[in-house]
């Protein structure tokens, strides 16, 4: 289900796979029929680094959009079997703040990871296919000298592999 970023419009962060610190990715095979048709079980972690700024006296929110690091796995939403890519059966993931700062005194600090999700996206041309999981995150920070620097992500994915 897609993020509502409607309050969440006075900041964006765009990340690639270069942001991302200490990524660890586990995957296991599972038993298809007890889990609706997945046959592979997929946990990718990771702390991502970039800088967002809080605005004074009030919570300046903004919308986080990061490519998660996935080796070797190409995901599609595409239910068909094609070789080499998995289709997401579902996802989840958890994100929370992990490293903050406040350059003064903290009057009106805080900082906050307030939802977010995980989906796939797909670039396809003749002769080429990126299919990746993009975690979209709803952050805020309070404090106009208040910054958030990392935020740490779990994120577990069932997929079905052709």
């Amino acid at each position: 289900m897609a993020l509502d970023t409607t309050n969440y419009q006075e900041g964006s962060v765009a990340l690639g796979v270069g942001d991302v610190e200490n990524p660890l990715a586990v995957e296991v095979g599972i038993d298809p029929a007890r889990n609706g048709g997945a046959d592979v079980l997929c946990t990718y972690t990771g702390t991502l680094k970039f800088s967002f700024t809080g605005a004074h006296h009030k919570w300046r929110r903004g919308v986080l959009e990061a490519v998660i690091p996935t080796p070797g796995r190409q995901w599609t939403l595409v239910a068909t079997r094609v070789p080499g890519r998995t289709h997401r059966v579902k996802a989840t993931v958890i994100a929370a703040p992990s490293s903050m700062y406040n350059l003064k005194a903290a009057d009106y600090a805080g900082w906050a990871v307030d939802a977010a999700d995980v989906t796939v996206k797909t670039e396809e041309a003749p002769g080429y296919f990126y299919g990746y999981l993009l975690l979209q995150a709803l952050i805020a920070v309070s404090d106009a000298d208040g910054i958030l620097y990392r935020i740490s992500y779990q994120v577990t994915a069932l997929g079905q592999t052709s």
